[in-house]
């Protein structure tokens, strides 16, 4: 398989998956979501995985057990390198499988890996045979110029992503540390930071450390509300996603953004 093969193949399982997880989430969610990692109308993972697949794995076509074995290892094996090494460089769980039977780490889980190995069966079998022919059709000048755009705009893509990311971690690190002064101030280690604005009017407080902790509440809902357009659709897109050091934060941001969620769907 040629260069030009496979990144076309990339883009075009990478859209197709997007559109899966979009359409799963449209169902269970009722609305649109882009349950995209990017910004832009592709999964990454699943161009690279399907990619992949077809390209080892075309040769067992013949065997469709074998097949699905080595489909269901070899996409079990890229997603959970993906999300460690996606934790690792932003310091964020981006799915977490832990509440499911057979997961590893919660970055893999044996329902989903059965049904990538059948997804690829069906594909391998089916529908890479119709790409193939329609690959092959097209221009190869059109072609190149069609991937040599979309390659531009997906490195855009994945530079202006990260440096959000970064951002709203930045964003969780400044709330986690308010929530930090909140409770030694309070001395209530263990209550949420929400329950700690209900001390602001105790009778044992001077003055001083309530508006201290009024300051700081403020200060604290501000950072919350004031995340990012795009941190709020990453949240969105990985509502399962947990962070390595900033889960508190993460946490109170998840229930704000579904607190005004509702507000607008019942109000308008």
């Amino acid at each position: 398989m040629s260069l030009y093969q496979m990144l076309t193949y990339f883009f075009i399982y990478g859209f197709l998956g997007w559109v899966s997880e979009v359409a799963f989430a449209g169902v269970k969610q009722r609305k649109f979501v882009n349950r995209g990692f990017l910004k832009g109308p592709i999964c990454p993972i699943y161009g690279v995985s399907v990619t992949l697949v077809v390209m080892l794995l075309e040769r067992f076509r013949s065997n469709i057990l074998l097949l699905f074995i080595l489909s269901f290892v070899l996409v079990t094996l890229l997603e959970g390198v993906t999300g460690f090494v996606l934790e690792k460089v932003f310091h964020n769980k981006w799915w977490d499988y832990s509440k499911r039977k057979f997961n590893i780490g919660g970055y893999v889980c044996l329902l989903f890996s059965v049904i990538w190995g059948f997804c690829c069966v069906i594909v391998v079998e089916f529908i890479q045979r119709f790409f193939e022919i329609g690959v092959a059709h097209l221009p190869i000048i059109l072609g190149i110029i069609i991937l040599s755009l979309l390659s531009i705009v997906l490195c855009i893509d994945v530079i202006v992503t990260s440096t959000k990311i970064t951002k709203m971690n930045k964003t969780l690190m400044y709330m986690e540390n308010i929530a930090n002064e909140l409770h030694a101030i309070s001395n209530s280690i263990g209550e949420g930071v929400y329950k700690v604005v209900d001390l602001l009017d105790g009778d044992d407080d001077s003055d001083e450390t309530k508006a201290k902790k009024a300051e700081l509440h403020n200060k604290y809902k501000a950072a919350m509300e004031n995340h990012s357009h795009d941190a709020k659709r990453i949240i969105k897109a990985f509502p399962n996603m947990n962070s390595k050091h900033y889960n508190t934060a993460l946490s109170d941001t998840k229930k704000h953004i579904n607190q005004t969620k509702h507000l607008e769907d019942n109000y308008g």
